[in-house]
């Protein structure tokens, strides 16, 4: 593990190598050295923690996706290819959904809760028989 300083940031950064052989780098968000060595132990704990679990050694939040989805659908969109339903999977996208999950990470997210809160942005009573709901709700 190797702490550093970008040139420009008053934040220390950390470099640590995965089990893969790779190395990520992270920023510890602390300007002190004292307070940028345990943040940067606790990174690079929780990145092990997770290899162990299988996990990707970052988690990568429900914003990232969906900030990634938009700019594919807006692209699309502006190169003709887009389908005219892509402006409304736009919009319940960037109204509903981000504000909702915003920085959770993926996986933490159920279909249970995504069915849930879908249901509930959407006025669907989850009562009803309706196939889909029921099987996302199972």
């Amino acid at each position: 593990m190797v702490l550093y300083r970008r040139a420009g940031s008053p934040y220390w950064q950390v470099r640590y190598k995965l089990r893969t052989g790779a190395w990520a780098r992270e920023s510890t968000a602390q300007a002190a050295i004292e307070n940028a060595i345990p943040t940067a132990c606790e990174l690079y704990d929780e990145a092990r923690f997770r290899q162990k679990l299988g996990l990707a050694h970052k988690g990568t939040t429900f914003t990232a996706v969906a900030y990634e989805t938009l700019s594919h659908l807006r692209l699309e969109m502006d190169a003709g290819r887009g389908r005219v339903i892509y402006s409304s999977y736009i919009s319940v996208i960037e109204r509903y959904f981000l504000p909702y999950f915003g920085e959770r990470h993926l996986e933490t997210l159920t279909a249970r809760e995504i069915a849930l809160q879908s249901a509930n942005q959407f006025g669907i009573e989850t009562r009803i028989c309706d196939p889909c709901v029921e099987f996302l709700l199972d």
